[in-house]
């Protein structure tokens, strides 16, 4: 019983920081599904070398929105890196504000955004805080859910 209520507890309960999920750009990802209208759903930096996306999928509604990351290292085509981020792989989040997002350089790290984003935890909407931070020079993205 004690291993059960571990495990609704951990399953369900939201932590201080979270690791995301971050994965190749899949079939969920593609441009019908982008959020509309696009110019308040996109976001470009880096003089248009990095672009945020919000992808709807419409179902499932507790978790239909992806934020998708195009970024450098670019590809022998000269195609850019296609990257989603979601709480977990097979569910997204609840909603993400691009309005009130913000965004810092520091050349060590590489661009870091944050922005309101909601998760579904099993029972109600939270609000929450996500960072990604992208890096043109590596290609790495990482990102985390406060």
């Amino acid at each position: 019983m004690k291993g059960l209520i571990f495990f609704v507890m951990v399953a369900f309960c939201p932590l201080s920081v979270a690791a995301m999920d971050i994965a190749r750009c899949d079939t969920r990802m593609q441009v019908t599904n982008v959020a509309e209208p696009w110019d308040k759903f996109t976001r470009t930096y880096a003089n248009g070398d990095v672009r945020l996306v919000v992808i709807d999928t419409i179902e499932p509604a507790a978790g239909s929105v992806y934020l998708v990351v195009l970024s450098p290292p670019r590809d022998t085509l000269g195609r850019r890196q296609c990257r989603r981020i979601s709480p977990v792989e097979t569910l997204g989040f609840g909603g993400l504000n691009l309005d009130r997002v913000h965004s810092d350089y520091d050349p060590a790290v590489g661009l870091t955004v944050t922005m309101p984003a909601q998760t579904f935890d099993g029972f109600e909407f939270l609000d929450r805080q996500l960072s990604v931070v992208i890096n043109q020079a590596t290609g790495d993205i990482t990102a985390s859910l406060e």
